[in-house]
């Protein structure tokens, strides 16, 4: 599974680095264009589960809708 991949400490949730990495292998996959760097970091800061640093796995599932 993809997410396994770069949710390298297994907390069920990636950092902003491996929410990076992540989306450029699973856009690849998908054959979808990136996200601009604003709606990352847009969506990164307001979606982090209180703010914690991390994004959850169903926190990402909504950015990929």
């Amino acid at each position: 599974m993809l997410w396994a991949k770069y949710d390298r400490n297994y907390v069920n949730a990636l950092d902003k680095n491996e929410m990076s990495e992540f989306l450029v292998e699973y856009c690849k996959e998908q054959e979808v264009t990136l996200p601009s760097m604003i709606r990352y970091s847009t969506f990164f800061n307001e979606f982090q589960k209180i703010k914690e640093g991390l994004i959850q796995k169903r926190e990402m599932a909504r950015f990929l809708k």
